[in-house]
């Protein structure tokens, strides 16, 4: 599920559909179940007609604090502050999204290889697998990572040597001073 595309929620003046994302991003108004587009255009009319947003806005009043079911939106847009709030958070979903974007295409990239390494994610010995078998590493390199890990150094040659796991089946190359992996 794309958060920034899922459609969860609808405005009830002009039937746009909304995601939860866009509620933050102060596009869509739960409490009065309307988007920014509909309530900027309320706004926009004379007071004699709607005093959504205008400087009638009062706090204190029953008829805003109590009755009004746009009290919230109203009181932002009577403020100037929506606008800000929008500008503001423009950025920050930008960059959100792109973060979750950058993140999917990584989560693919992981299917694709998950095939090519029998070590389960977040495994000690998946990241070493994955460099032995791309461009090789030292058994110093190796054994410090190990080390680092906290894991026994004969346990995981070991498991290398093996050259199966979860059918997945490797040469293990130990000469030149370099580990590598090369699957079958």
């Amino acid at each position: 599920m794309k958060p920034g595309k899922t459609s969860l929620l609808i405005c009830t003046e002009c039937g746009d559909r909304y995601s939860t994302s866009d509620v933050g991003g102060f596009l869509y108004f739960p409490e009065c179940m309307t988007c920014y587009k509909c309530l900027k255009r309320l706004a926009s009319y004379p007071t004699r007609v709607s005093c959504f947003g205008s400087d009638l806005y009062n706090l204190e009043a029953d008829e805003c604090s109590t009755y009004c079911q746009d009290r919230l939106p109203c009181r932002l847009f009577a403020e100037g502050r929506i606008v800000k709030l929008i500008q503001m958070t423009a950025a920050i979903r930008a960059a959100s999204l792109r973060s979750i974007t950058e993140l999917q295409q990584r989560e693919a990239g992981f299917k694709k290889t998950a095939k090519n390494n029998p070590f389960t994610r977040g495994s000690i010995v998946r990241p070493l697998f994955d460099r032995m078998r791309e461009e090789g590493m030292t058994r110093g390199d190796f054994d410090q990572y190990i080390e680092e890990m906290g894991g026994d150094h004969a346990y995981y040659l070991r498991t290398f040597r093996k050259g199966f796991k979860s059918g997945v089946e490797w040469k293990f190359d130990e000469s030149n001073g370099m580990l590598r992996v090369t699957l079958l």
